[in-house]
């Protein structure tokens, strides 16, 4: 989760608490229906706020992994390339050698 949007989060946490509140205590005046809507307002805000924390880590995770391949890839085109050129010079090599045994 960046810096920027953690007063933004915290700040609708606290409005869905004191707007839970509020309705709750314009519907009843039982202390205890309040303090525990309250409570499972909090829960399930707590629960929003950590699912958006872990789906941010996992696209932070996803881009590493996504470079690494990017990069493990790369070496693997370079090395392929590589091999390339040499099997081919090896290929000309032995057609240079055919047509010389030929032309003898």
């Amino acid at each position: 989760m960046e810096l920027r949007e953690v007063p933004i989060i915290t700040g609708l946490y606290c409005i869905m608490i004191i707007s839970t509140f509020i309705a709750l205590y314009t519907l009843t005046t039982n202390l205890i229906l309040i303090i525990s809507g309250m409570c499972v307002m909090g829960a399930t805000g707590g629960m929003i706020v950590i699912c958006g924390y872990m789906l941010h880590s996992l696209k932070e995770s996803s881009q590493v992994r996504e470079r690494m391949l990017q990069f493990s890839l790369e070496e693997i085109a370079e090395k392929m390339a590589g091999e390339y050129k040499e099997n081919m010079r090896k290929f000309e090599d032995l057609l240079e050698d055919l047509n010389r045994r030929t032309y003898r």
